[in-house]
């Protein structure tokens, strides 16, 4: 999984895409959280565990 800070991520490929307010870290923190226990739902329920 990539980094909140990753430097491949370049500051025009983000910010263009997502406008606004930046998360807090602790926001950020949350939806990878979250975006994991999405995708170890869907490897299970697709048999790829």
């Amino acid at each position: 999984m990539s980094d909140i800070n990753d430097p491949s991520l370049s500051y025009y490929a983000v910010r263009v895409r997502y406008p606004g307010e930046d998360p807090t870290p602790e926001e950020a923190r949350e939806a990878i959280d979250m975006a994991r226990v999405v995708r170890r739902f869907a490897r299970k329920w697709l048999g790829l565990t």
